[in-house]
């Protein structure tokens, strides 16, 4: 390939990111795709009113090492929670003053096209053809950064060895009940061993960063009780959820706001085993926390590695 190659990264969460900034640091500044508005994906955070809830990961677990982690904290957009390590563990790391803000300094610089859902995506000839609600892009090599399920979805039936290794991958559901109270609940600002229905129960307010004036608190229920809920309109999943905050813990301050949020795709459950996926071309590649673990560490890693993939590749 005599030409520069053109890539695309679809999905602008840490896999995404960090893939996009191997390949840029490789002499290839990819076509970064994100379906949303901003970027994260479950590295989130809800604005509301003034008051903020990361509603999805809440720690990141990096080491010190990391290239991520020495960025972010060089740029001020992290910072370490003790409270936020379990007894006997390393102290998490969160963005500052937002979650996906720690993923600020990996796409600086980068061009990234919101609002750009991938529809269907086929190879035709050398080119692959990804179509939008708007457009058809073409592109030489593809990176499918976003939940197996999600890229199912997308992808041409016809490329059966990728399609067999993407439907082996499961996913566990959660919802997010996020609320805020007039007073502090007398609970620590971390319960790990939370009463069911909760998976773990976090006071944002209390992080790095955040706004003081109210006490924001961030519930994920257990991937049981989204089981069966998991087509619930999010008001009432807040109110089921503060209902059982109420069971469990006897009482609680009186409640500002609520809302609520499901992750559909919340942590998988059978990963991978593997860096990533790939099309039997190998120029379609697909990878995300799913494909070796559930963290955010395990997704920064295989989009380190789809990227080497490819520039390795496309280097012959």
């Amino acid at each position: 390939m005599t030409a520069r190659p053109r890539i695309a990264v679809i999905g602008a969460g840490p896999a995404g990111l960090s893939c996009a900034q191997r390949l840029a640091e490789g002499g290839i500044e990819p076509d970064i795709l994100e379906k949303s508005r901003g970027i994260g994906g479950r590295v989130a955070t809800r604005q509301r009113n003034g008051m903020q809830f990361d509603h999805g990961a809440q720690f990141l677990p990096l080491e010190d090492g990391d290239d991520l982690l020495r960025r972010a904290e060089a740029s001020g957009s992290a910072a370490p929670w003790p409270a936020g390590a379990p007894t006997g563990e390393a102290v998490p790391w969160v963005g500052v003053p937002r979650m996906k803000d720690a993923l600020q300094p990996i796409c600086d610089g980068r061009a990234i096209l919101f609002k750009h859902e991938i529809i269907h995506i086929k190879r035709s000839g050398a080119v692959w053809s990804l179509q939008t609600e708007v457009a058809t892009l073409c592109y030489d090599a593809v990176v499918f950064a976003a939940p197996a399920p999600q890229i199912l979805r997308a992808l041409d039936a016809s490329e059966q060895a990728l399609w067999e290794d993407l439907s082996r991958i499961r996913f566990e559901p959660c919802h997010a009940l996020m609320a805020v109270f007039e007073g502090r609940p007398p609970w620590p600002d971390v319960v790990r061993d939370a009463p069911d229905p909760f998976e773990l129960i976090v006071r944002d307010s209390a992080k790095p960063g955040r706004p003081a004036e109210a006490e924001c608190w961030v519930a994920h229920s257990t991937a049981a009780w989204s089981e069966t809920r998991l087509e619930l309109p999010p008001e009432q999943v807040a109110g089921a959820l503060l209902s059982a905050l109420l069971e469990a813990l006897g009482s609680l301050p009186p409640v500002v706001a609520t809302t609520g949020h499901r992750w559909r795709f919340s942590q998988p459950s059978r990963s991978l085993g593997a860096d990533f996926a790939e099309s039997a071309c190998g120029t379609l590649l697909a990878g995300g926390d799913w494909a070796r673990g559930r963290t955010v560490a395990d997704a920064l890693s295989s989009g380190r590695a789809m990227a080497n993939a490819l520039l390795q590749r496309l280097s012959r």
